[in-house]
């Protein structure tokens, strides 16, 4: 117990025998397994044992590790188990590695160890028959009692039986004829708790062990995966709902055409109203973009010729360098890259060839952002759509496209910086927020500007209602009357200097966050009109519920709640990890509360709590990843979000551009959107539609569908893309 499952590749082998020699040294112990076996149901047994004794969850990253069908199968083991999770690449010093190893088993909480002893010795009382002789003795019993609620059903009957033994040793002191009495009754009862538990978790092992199997399968053809995910969604688990995001996080194509000969390139770059190819020949065949019905081409003219691009690209091994004007711009690895490359007409995004499909790269980021999969073979050739919402690939005698973008960008400005997104009077507008200082009214149809406000000052924070936006900026704190366009500066003490983060406005008063204590402000003339003192580091974020009471976000973890009416501040959770709260949310109807900041993707680190019967309960780790099959490092900051007005569902916004939906009692399944360039910086909800605003001049409207974060809408949704595949002839037959 308490060691680090190496999940790894054998071909990585030699790294990884080598990591495991360094960790060994420092007295950290590993399990791997060393056999070059396929997934079975013994190996699985197995491998669950392993995972589910271990303190950490070590992958050892490579592509041989993405492509491998066992460690796929480990993947889902962890997460399923709950083990805390750590990502490593290989190739890197194992010296630094291992020392980041020991750093991530740190941070796993102390409180998971006497869980983990009692599973594994619940399971080792079981695999022997149950004897007495492997119960727990009294200190053990003590430790591990305290976790009995969550533990699983044999670690209650271990407890259970631990329990009887113990009752049955003291009774032996005082009722030594008694003791024969009570031993076949609790050896009736053991009879039947053994019966059940046995039966129920032989049911629950066989559908773990179909979930992982079609895992295994998925990973091998995205379009078998679909069609095993379209018979999914007949239960709400947590492992159903991490294979369905899994198989729908890597679109397929939804359109394809035929060509009689190969295709090797386009004729005609951007897309516009006709796609137009080049084949081996030198032909050129066309169809019409939107004639997505359409399953052939017809002979055209010669194509109008390729856009040139802001950047020119080259590839050396798996590294992707954009150059521009002569110079290194960005470098990214790209898993199985090819000297395949297209930049959107935006210049935003490159689309990489790899294998059968494409990667697609935030230039400016230069971060992998999202994988597009399902050619028939590799591409030949990558070209985007005028307006850059889908991609084209030639790949042998088929043309193919996928859309690969989430709603619609209403405002896309390369060389601004939207700091937030605000609401305004009318429904159908918002106010878009500038880092230097311009609050442009925005229409939310067409992306429009209708009316400017400019502030002399560079916004670091903005909060807003429907009349008043509250600027803090590097010269000073600004009220802005959205309605007659004034600005007009308050004042703070010299603790409440400018500050990153998330405003917090009702009708009356906002919330500023200081050194050590939060400021309200009186939204109708600047003043200071109460002061909430915080201890430790201080506030990183505070927020007003819908009935007034005030919740803070610590800077090292802790959630403040102060009740309306009350000067008293109660501790309500500290964050696991004991990073910075950037906003705390909430919605506007129901009493929830979802801190978010710095590692609020890590597994572990941040909580969801309702409150019932006038206290809060916390609900299970939030642990989305934002960026689909990888875990972000504590570093990874959420800096904007929202609640849905019931409280039913919420979004939380990254540094890295991504967007991650979930739903917040079963906080699965997760909708993940990554196609928001540029770090998110500020949210809007306005009834069925998320607007996000970003740090690279975006507005993007994402459609919110609360009914779609559900296992039965995804399996749907699978069953959707697979029917469309057969259609288009891609697989799936």
């Amino acid at each position: 117990m308490h060691h680090v499952f190496i999940s790894y590749s054998r071909r990585d082998e030699g790294w990884v025998f080598d990591l495991r020699a360094v960790l060994a040294e420092r007295e950290v112990r590993t399990w791997l397994d060393q056999r070059d076996i396929s997934v079975s149901v013994p190996w699985i047994d197995e491998v669950t044992e392993a995972i589910e004794d271990a303190t950490l969850f070590l992958v050892c990253d490579s592509p041989f590790w993405a492509t491998s069908g066992p460690c796929a199968a480990e993947d889902a083991v962890a997460a399923g188990s709950g083990t805390a999770r750590v990502v490593v690449t290989v190739g890197q010093r194992v010296h630094d590695v291992a020392t980041e190893v020991i750093a991530a088993l740190r941070t796993v909480p102390a409180e998971s160890y006497p869980l983990r002893e009692l599973h594994a010795q619940a399971r080792a009382w079981h695999a022997a028959g149950r004897p007495n002789r492997l119960l727990a003795s009294k200190e053990q019993h003590v430790r591990s009692g305290s976790h009995v609620a969550v533990a699983a059903p044999l670690d209650r009957a271990f407890l259970a039986a631990s329990s009887r033994r113990h009752t049955r040793r003291r009774a032996a002191l005082f009722m030594g004829v008694l003791i024969a009495v009570v031993a076949v009754l609790f050896g009736v009862l053991l009879v039947v708790v053994r019966s059940t538990v046995e039966r129920n978790n032989a049911q629950q092992a066989a559908a773990y062990r179909r979930v992982l199997q079609a895992k295994a399968e998925i990973a091998r053809d995205p379009y078998r995966g679909l069609r095993i995910a379209s018979g999914l969604g007949d239960n709400e688990s947590a492992i159903q709902a991490d294979l369905l995001r899994g198989v729908l996080a890597t679109p397929v194509p939804d359109d394809a055409f035929d060509l009689p000969v190969p295709a090797a390139r386009f004729a005609t770059t951007p897309i516009g109203a006709d796609v137009s190819v080049e084949d081996v020949s030198h032909g050129v065949w066309s169809r019409a973009a939107s004639a997505g019905e359409r399953r052939t081409a017809n002979q055209g003219p010669a194509g109008t010729g390729r856009a040139s691009s802001p950047y020119t690209v080259s590839l050396d091994g798996e590294v992707v360098t954009v150059w521009s004007e002569g110079k290194v711009h960005r470098k990214v690895q790209v898993s199985g890259a090819r000297p395949v490359f297209a930049v959107s007409p935006d210049a935003r995004w490159l689309a990489v060839g790899s294998g059968s499909g494409a990667s697609v790269v935030d230039v400016e980021a230069g971060a992998l952002r999202r994988e597009l999969i399902g050619a028939p073979v590799e591409v030949a050739d990558l070209a985007w759509s005028a307006d850059g919402t889908r991609l084209w690939a030639a790949a042998g005698t088929k043309v193919v496209s996928w859309r690969w973008t989430t709603g619609a960008v209403l405002v896309n400005e390369p060389r601004s910086w939207f700091q937030g997104v605000l609401p305004a009077r009318s429904g159908d507008h918002a106010w878009l927020v500038e880092r230097l200082g311009t609050l442009r009214l925005v229409s939310l149809r067409d992306g429009t500007i209708t009316r400017e406000i400019h502030v002399d000052d560079t916004v670091v924070a903005v909060g807003g209602n429907a009349t008043t936006a509250v600027i803090r900026g590097l010269a000073g704190n600004w009220l802005v009357d959205l309605g007659d366009g004034s600005a007009r500066r308050f004042e703070l003490p010299a603790n409440c200097g400018a500050r990153a983060g998330n405003l917090s406005l009702d009708a009356d008063v906002a919330l500023l966050p200081c050194d050590d204590s939060v400021a309200v402000v009186s939204l109708a003339d600047g003043r200071i009109a109460r002061t909430v003192h915080v201890t430790g580091h201080g506030p990183g974020a505070a927020t007003i519920t819908g009935r007034g009471d005030i919740v803070i976000g610590g800077r090292d973890g802790e959630v403040y709640w102060i009740e309306h009416g009350s000067d008293a501040v109660r501790t309500l959770m500290t964050n696991l990890c004991g990073v910075s709260m950037t906003a705390v949310l909430v919605p506007q109807e129901e009493d929830r509360i979802a801190p978010i900041g710095v590692g609020s993707a890590q597994i572990g680190c941040s909580r969801v709590a309702r409150m019932i019967d006038g206290d809060w309960e916390w609900n299970t780790n939030v642990g989305a990843a934002p960026t689909e099959g990888t875990r972000p490092s504590l570093t990874l900051a959420a800096l904007s979000g929202t609640f849905s007005p019931s409280g039913f569902a919420f979004a939380v916004g990254y540094a890295d551009g991504s967007v991650v939906i979930q739903p917040s009692d079963n906080l699965a399944p997760i909708v993940t959107v990554q196609d928001v360039a540029g770090g998110v910086r500020s949210m809007l909800l306005i009834e069925d539609t998320l607007y996000v605003a970003s740090r690279a001049g975006i507005l993007q409207a994402i459609p919110w569908c609360e009914k779609c974060l559900s296992n039965a809408a995804l399996a749907q949704q699978a069953a959707g893309a697979f029917s469309r595949a057969t259609a288009l002839g891609l697989g799936g037959n």
